[in-house]
């Protein structure tokens, strides 16, 4: 009798915790995962490599309630190289890497839930990465590099436009290679600046460049269109050379060279050496130098290369002289260079050589 009136006892006390405030029976909870609900406010893109957002997941069962305590959740990327994710628990950090879009998902048994991420990266800087110095009437090559916010490069800028604020130092040209010009009296630095634009946003970076000589030369030529004779050639043309010197270890005497000119009336059409002469005297030709590797549609140009022996011409139907007498006539100031063009073929620039 007692265990009987005890057994009624516990079946009344469950139906009266079961009522509801209407009296009527409550719905058990669902109990499984059902589905994930993820918080997610962002509507804008991530706008720089490294950027992060948070996102929450909640498990929830078939009433859309709340699983307590809350079950394991893992996460994934659609696309690792535009975002990453990273978790703790039911709270992921999304990482922007790259430009594009990526599905973030989060599972918990059957349930899944997922958000879509876009990475536009903007565009914050640009900087210009040029050599300090290029030697005078040589060519480098500058590179441009963009940058977002959190300085990471964004890579595959177009449409870069390049300026120098010195032309007649250094030009560049619209793929960025940055030529040194000599001219007189020469500025040493030119300032040269790349323009981008990304999704509507237009930076600038700029780097100076230098216009460097030659470390080594034991003679040199300053050659303007001032020191012409018999007749001054108005104009600015003028030009630099260098002279080295050397001998190989089989004893072969040279003279290595380098010259350079701009602002011509046109291409060169010929360099010589000519002497014995002091700057007010005109001379025959003791050497031809070649004119290899000079563009010829412009009205600059830079010639390297080396003198022997075998390039000194004979003058007055006299033998050629020797080498050494080349190299005393360079000291002393009886030779002269000059560079002819086709409105000038006499010189439109001239200089002496001078030992240094």
């Amino acid at each position: 009798m007692w265990t009987w009136r005890r057994t009624a006892f516990l079946g009344a006390t469950l139906i009266v915790c079961g009522c509801g405030d209407g009296g009527g029976p409550v719905t058990p909870p669902a109990g499984g995962a059902n589905s994930i609900s993820l918080s997610y406010p962002f509507i804008d893109p991530m706008t720089s490599a490294g950027d992060t957002r948070s996102v929450v997941a909640v498990v929830l069962d078939a009433n859309r309630t709340p699983l307590s305590p809350p079950p394991t959740v893992s996460w994934s990327t659609s696309a690792a190289t535009v975002a990453t994710v990273t978790t703790t628990g039911s709270i992921a950090t999304i990482t922007a890497v790259d430009d594009g879009t990526a599905i973030i998902t989060a599972e918990s048994g059957s349930a899944r839930g997922s958000v879509t991420v876009t990475v536009r990266r903007r565009l914050a800087s640009v900087t210009l990465v040029a050599p300090p110095a290029i030697l005078v009437g040589f060519d480098a090559q500058v590179t441009v590099v963009g940058l977002d916010a959190r300085q990471h490069e964004i890579p595959g800028l177009t449409g870069i436009t390049y300026s120098s604020n010195n032309p007649t130092t250094a030009i560049v040209s619209p793929t960025g290679v940055v030529t040194t010009l000599f001219q007189f009296p020469q500025t040493p630095t030119a300032t040269i600046t790349a323009t981008a634009t990304k999704d509507g946003l237009t930076v600038s970076g700029s780097a100076d460049i230098r216009v460097a000589s030659p470390i080594r030369y034991d003679f040199a030529a300053l050659m303007l269109s001032d020191y012409e004779k018999p007749t001054k050639v108005s104009g600015g043309g003028a030009g630099i050379a260098y002279f080295l010197r050397d001998e190989v270890p089989s004893g072969t005497d040279f003279l290595q060279f380098l010259v350079t000119w701009s602002a011509l009336s046109g291409p060169a059409t010929s360099v010589r050496l000519r002497g014995p002469a002091s700057a007010n005297d005109v001379a025959d030709v003791l050497v031809d130098i070649p004119l290899t590797l000079v563009p010829q549609t412009a009205n600059h140009g830079t010639i390297l290369g080396v003198i022997t022996a075998s390039d000194i011409r004979p003058q007055g139907g006299r033998p050629a002289i020797a080498m050494d007498s080349l190299v005393t006539l360079f000291g002393s100031g009886n030779l002269y260079l000059e560079v002819g063009t086709a409105a000038f073929p006499g010189g439109e620039i001239r200089g002496q050589t001078v030992r240094f």
